[in-house]
């Protein structure tokens, strides 16, 4: 990372990490971004990229060596940050480590991207993604990300508490109920 770089991360409250696994080069696992994030609404807000790292692995302890080598570069002494997170646990374990005094904020835009992924990946049933009361309650958590952080926590466990009544899943339950005798 060059000396520009290096100073305008001291100088920034906010610092944002996102990584692709999509766009690298062979050999490796990752191409990690680093910006600067300047906030002063609502008269500005700059972001400037900072650096870019290849990673070969994509865990913790490869986390944790990112993360400290990035510490080594700017000083121990670089007062109160705020990191922004796309929802990569390794990476959040990684800079909890590192940065065991910065706040960790979570992205909004990841958050309903990577519910609607996961709910239309392999690991979910292929009736999820159209089966129209999980849509709804699905839509209603992924809502919830944009509400103040105070009522979000609470709209989030009445929705896990209340998951939907699935027509899959009651189809099934309804049929292993045949098959098993009273």
């Amino acid at each position: 990372m060059e000396d520009k770089g290096i100073g305008i991360l001291k100088k920034a409250q906010y610092w944002k990490f996102d990584g692709t696994f999509e766009k690298r080069p062979p050999g490796f696992a990752q191409v990690y971004t680093i910006v600067a994030v300047f906030c002063d609404y609502p008269e500005r807000q700059k972001s400037f990229f900072c650096g870019t790292v290849f990673v070969k692995e994509k865990d913790t302890v490869a986390y944790e060596r990112l993360f400290q080598k990035l510490k080594d570069l700017v000083g121990e002494d670089i007062g109160p940050k705020e990191f922004g997170f796309d929802h990569e646990l390794a990476a959040l374990n990684g800079a909890n480590i590192i940065f065991p005094d910065a706040k960790i904020i979570l992205c909004f835009w990841h958050y309903p991207k990577n519910l609607k992924d996961y709910a239309r990946s392999k690991k979910c049933s292929n009736h999820l993604a159209t089966d129209k009361n999980f849509q709804r309650w699905l839509n209603q958590l992924i809502g919830s990300s944009f509400l103040p952080l105070e009522w979000m926590t609470g709209v989030v466990d009445y929705l896990l508490d209340n998951p939907p009544e699935l027509h899959e899943l009651l189809h099934f339950h309804s049929s292993l109920n045949t098959l098993i005798p009273e």
